[in-house]
């Protein structure tokens, strides 16, 4: 073979040995032969219609932390004192934490009965504070409610010095939110209690009382109840669901003395007063009850009254009353 002939055929190899080596390297796209990696680990399927599946809820997406009603039975976790004692404030009748320095709560470790107690050094209390630790069938505490007069002191804000005192009477009542339970009986059972309940405007230091006489009605799930005053047995005021006698919506509905029980246990409605103890002229004014059911079996029921004004005279009170075993 001629020289040029051989030269050119040695180029042409050498031209597709470089062709097949180029088809190996980096910068080709075709699939490799290499092994597969391991796949990632599967995580958990999010919620969605298909698979019915829910993810654990992150903390980013965590409802307002307001406490669920729990079942009527309360369930077999049964809290100590101490962590009920721990959601308890002073709560005064209109439903907000009372803003002193000068009380607090107390429960001993060991004790069995929520009490208020001085802060500052040389008060007093005026009287014997009377506060009732309210506790269901187990012994579970629920909450407390009474009242209490102190004498505090007025000191010069630059010197310190007395400058005289001022006496107050507290009212106060506050039950563990998550023990509220609506009572499961079908039938009508009775509760009997006490209710501690002052005029602020005419006599601001004058405790009352009044005896407490409440029914659950099973068979609708409602609450009647009636308050009578110890000091004049004719003066009582009866739970309304509304204030007139009939609704001012247009509906013309006739008021009612059942009232309503929520699911949860909640329960308010107006108080008529009656000043003969006849129930022949119930006179509408501004009284209001917000209360409801705790513990086991529903078988507490307290709760707060109060009158701010427009009709008839200021008054405010707390209550608390408790299942009357059937004899």
């Amino acid at each position: 073979m001629p020289y040029q002939h051989k030269q050119s055929a040695l180029i042409l190899l050498a031209a597709f040995a470089l062709a097949a080596c180029g088809g190996s390297g980096g910068g080709s796209h075709r699939p490799q032969t290499q092994s597969k990696p391991t796949p990632p680990a599967v995580q958990p399927p999010e919620h969605n219609a298909q698979n019915g599946t829910a993810p654990a809820p992150k903390k980013d997406d965590a409802k307002p932390s307001v406490p669920a009603a729990p079942p009527a039975d309360m369930g077999n976790a049964k809290p100590s004192d101490q962590e009920v004692f721990a959601r308890l404030s002073l709560y005064n009748t209109q439903g907000g934490v009372l803003t002193t320095d000068a009380l607090k709560l107390t429960l001993p470790e060991n004790g069995k009965e929520i009490s208020i107690a001085l802060l500052k050094p040389n008060e007093q209390f005026i009287g014997k504070p009377a506060i009732h630790t309210l506790r269901d069938a187990e012994g579970r505490l629920l909450g407390y409610y009474g009242h209490a007069t102190a004498n505090h002191i007025n000191r010069d804000p630059y010197t310190g010095e007395i400058t005289g005192n001022s006496p107050q009477a507290y009212y106060v009542q506050h039950m563990d939110e998550r023990s509220l339970t609506r009572p499961a009986a079908a039938h009508d059972i009775r509760y009997s209690g006490k209710m501690y309940f002052r005029y602020p405007d005419n006599s601001p230091l004058a405790t009352q009382t009044a005896s407490v006489q409440a029914t659950y009605h099973g068979s609708d799930k409602t609450l009647s109840m009636e308050l009578i005053a110890d000091r004049h047995s004719a003066n009582r005021w009866y739970l309304f669901d509304q204030r007139d006698k009939y609704a001012q919506d247009g509906s013309r509905r006739q008021r009612s003395d059942r009232v309503a029980v929520d699911a949860d246990g909640r329960v308010s409605g107006h108080l008529l007063f009656d000043e003969n103890g006849t129930r022949e002229k119930l006179i509408p004014n501004e009284y209001h009850f917000i209360g409801g059911f705790y513990g086991k079996n529903g078988g507490v029921l307290s709760g707060r009254a109060v009158n701010e004004g427009g009709h008839g005279e200021k008054w405010e009170g707390v209550l608390g009353a408790t299942l009357v075993k059937p004899e």
